[in-house]
């Protein structure tokens, strides 16, 4: 027999009917085939055996037992695989992992169908998954190391860089022991630079590492090349000298990855494990690109520490770029320091998800220049952010940081302006504390100042600040901005003001996205300005919510009524066509099957519809708690999944004795 054709244990042979259709995909080899029953794989074919590591003589042998080379944690996923195929033929495809014969792992996808009832015995369609899981891990790093990037611009000092990164690598890479030194240009020693995650009584032994001693940190360092330690044996073979202090931080395997400036290695970065540990290429590729990261890091944090003139990427670093996840609302905001000045300023803006249903937008003005006024700007920001996205309405928020502003050193006199954006109930509520006035464009193109609930600048309100609340319909757009972009010597504030209002006005009728940045184009010189200039704007695209969560009882009528809220929530976010009434037939569908056979013969009980949306897709769940009856042998029923599958891009049913799940994904164009 050849290695492409099914290689069997003289076990359960497939159904007529299906044999040649499986023989001839098996034959192929273009996909790995095996029959299996519940005592096992009986027959497969040369690719499946490759790909798990057996040979013909091994199945020849008896059945491998399929369970047996499932990992603990995939278990699950087989049982609900194997269930569904109980229940309905076959199963819907799902990622697993196979052990192989050595002990390694395969990632796979696999997808099944019955080919005989007694007893029971299927044919497994088995794809080789690993390139699609590295795909999915760069992915995944890519996106881990956009986060570190993120904590990293928050890092202005030496000692930030590093808490950081510890804090991160503990987060994303699991490590016990992230510890960075650096080289002392004047002498061969590694200075540490942090030891917070180093256990005292190790710490108090080291201010410094002789660079003449060998170490892992030492060795990355002369040799310019990242070194790993797989296991605690390898590191005390290598540094006996070493292996009293490796037991007490408790380390299992170690990485010592270099830091590069200007080309030169000028510190280390290590990390540790509390275990053994093993690290393919992609893994140290991986922390060798965070290394890089870090190093970057540490030559701004050091260059901010040296001098003033790198003041303004401290600036940059505090002030996030602004965006939503919010498909609702689109946001677009700008910082631009001063030309005339190399000192940091205090301008800011922010821009927080408060609620599924509310995001806040902030923008505010610390008076002067210098550390002094970023210092401030810092300390007002990082409070404002807590109290808001503590639940702090607008105006109780600016209370509170009036308190904090009057102890702080140069936060008094500054302005700040809070703005809640209700995209649900289409509303604006909003505070101001000494600050421009927030401009409104209505969905018309009419352009009008915001000048109710106006109070004094931070650290002076005697009173109770005021809020003001007003209709912010669909198509309108808020923009809130610092005095730099209107004051002008020479000009007064009223000629500031309407200038920007018919700019404004103008340049939201091209469209929201850019806005801020057309503005700032616009209102304020390219080659000299002697002020910060902060904007932020923001319109809502659609007032319907983003997320919706239903239970009802799974009785016809209320399935009814279901189906209505389902289609008024496409509706309201903004779906229509094709894809709304191809969205509303396959949920109803799915929510009427849940009445009709999940508590058939049973006292009916909920079922749960939880959906969501983004800009261009719609995911819904639907669940139930019962147990769906067998199919009948009526052919024109049994046809509500098929319909579904045809309707939405991809859809998952998960049955087992707490019910049935489906989950499912459509697009909102068009289908072909």
């Amino acid at each position: 027999m050849g290695s492409s054709e099914l290689a069997g244990s003289g076990g359960v042979k497939p159904a007529t009917g299906a044999e040649v259709t499986l023989r001839r995909l098996a034959e192929s080899g273009l996909i790995a085939v095996a029959t299996a029953t519940m005592e096992g794989i009986t027959e497969a074919n040369g690719a499946f055996l490759r790909l798990v590591g057996y040979s013909e003589a091994d199945l020849a042998a008896g059945p491998l037992d399929w369970r047996a080379m499932t990992p603990p944690e995939w278990a699950p996923a087989d049982q609900a695989a194997l269930a569904e195929l109980q229940a309905t033929g076959s199963c819907t495809p799902f990622r697993k992992e196979y052990w192989r014969k050595d002990g390694s792992r395969v990632p796979v996808e696999v997808g099944a169908v019955v080919l005989g009832w007694e007893p029971l015995c299927w044919a497994w369609f088995i794809r080789d998954a690993l390139a699609e899981q590295q795909a999915e891990e760069a992915g995944q790093q890519a996106a881990e190391l956009a986060a570190l990037a993120a904590e990293l611009s928050q890092a202005v000092t030496v000692a930030e860089v590093a808490q950081a990164l510890a804090g991160w690598l503990r987060r994303a890479v699991g490590v016990k022991l992230a510890i960075l030194v650096e080289a002392d240009p004047r002498r061969p020693v590694l200075r540490y630079v942090n030891l917070h995650d180093v256990p005292d009584d190790v710490a108090r032994q080291w201010t410094e590492l002789d660079a003449t001693h060998d170490s892992p940190a030492v060795r990355a360092w002369r040799s310019g090349k990242l070194v790993f330690f797989a296991d605690p044996q390898t590191i005390d073979t290598e540094f006996p000298h070493f292996a009293a202090a490796r037991m007490a931080a408790g380390t299992g395997s170690c990485l010592a990855v270099p830091l590069f400036s200007a080309g030169k290695v000028t510190g280390v970065l290590t990390v540790t494990w509390p275990e053994p540990r093993l690290l393919g290429p992609a893994q140290q590729q991986f922390l060798a690109a965070v290394a890089g990261y870090v190093a970057q890091a540490l030559t701004w944090a050091r260059q901010f520490e040296a001098e003033h003139a790198v003041a303004h990427q401290l600036q940059q670093a505090m002030i996030r770029p602004a965006g939503t996840a919010d498909s609702r609302v689109e946001v677009n905001a700008v910082y631009r320091p001063a030309t005339t000045d190399l000192e940091v300023g205090g301008d800011w803006y922010d821009v927080l998800t408060v609620t599924d249903e509310c995001m806040a937008l902030i923008v505010g003005d610390v008076v002067g220049h210098g550390i002094s006024a970023a210092s401030a700007m810092g300390q007002l920001r990082s409070a404002l952010r807590g109290l808001v996205l503590a639940g702090l309405p607008p105006a109780a928020a600016l209370e509170a940081l009036d308190k904090f502003a009057s102890i702080v050193p140069d936060a008094q006199f500054s302005s700040c302006v809070v703005a809640f954006l209700d995209a649900r109930h289409e509303s604006l509520t909003v505070s101001v504390a000494g600050h421009m006035p927030p401009l409104v464009i209505d969905n018309r193109g009419q352009a009008s100042f915001f000048e109710d609930a106006q109070d004094p600048p931070l650290g002076f309100a005697d009173a109770a600040r005021k809020t003001t609340r007003l209709h912010f319909p669909v198509g309108s757009t808020i923009i809130l901005y610092t005095d730099g972009l209107i004051e002008r010597r020479g000009m007064p504030l009223d000629a500031g003001l309407e200038r920007l209002a018919v700019t404004a006005a103008e340049q939201s009728g091209r469209g929201i996205g850019g806005l801020s940045d057309r503005l700032v184009r616009e209102l304020v010189s390219e080659s000299f300005h002697n002020d910060d200039v902060a904007v932020v704007c923001a319109r809502l695209l659609s007032h319907g919510p983003a997320r919706l969560t239903e239970t009802v009882r799974a009785e016809p009528a209320r399935i009814r009524a279901l189906r209505r809220t389902f289609g008024d929530w496409l509706q309201a976010i903004g779906a229509s066509g094709q894809a709304r009434a191809e969205l509303c037939i396959a949920v109803g569908e799915a929510l009427t099957n849940c009445a009709e056979h999940a508590y058939a013969g049973t006292q009916p009980q909920s079922v749960t519809i939880e959906a969501s949306a983004s800009s261009d897709h719609v995911q819904v769940t639907i669940r139930d708690s019962g147990r769906w009856r067998p199919r009948s042998g009526d052919p024109a029923r049994g046809q509500g999944l098929p319909l579904i599958r045809k309707l939405m891009d991809r859809v998952q049913v998960i049955t087992g004795p707490a019910g049935t799940t489906i989950a499912a994904e459509r697009s909102l164009g068009d289908k072909e």
